[in-house]
């Protein structure tokens, strides 16, 4: 290998810098704004799971509830009460 690339025109290379930079630039603006719509997602997301963790707990407090009330209908013999609970 000589090292030689084979380069003839100056012109030639200002075009292709030229371009590279352009491209530098659209590369950046391009990942900046991924970068902008993925921090929104991710914002969106938490939201998202803290609502639903609310609704989940206020359905296990719902369920836990029905529970102790069908063990207090289930001990206290009433058979109405306990064929009600079971509809």
């Amino acid at each position: 290998m000589t090292g030689h690339i084979g380069v003839h025109s100056v012109d030639s290379l200002k075009q292709f810098k030229t371009a590279m930079v352009r491209f530098q630039a659209d590369a950046s603006a391009a990942l900046e704004q991924a970068e902008g719509v993925i921090r929104d997602a991710i914002s969106r997301l938490q939201e998202l799971r803290q609502c639903r963790s609310g609704e989940v707990r206020a359905c296990q407090d719902e369920v836990e509830e029905a529970r102790s009330e069908l063990r207090e209908c289930e001990s206290s013999g009433d058979d109405d009460a306990l064929r009600a609970n079971n509809r």
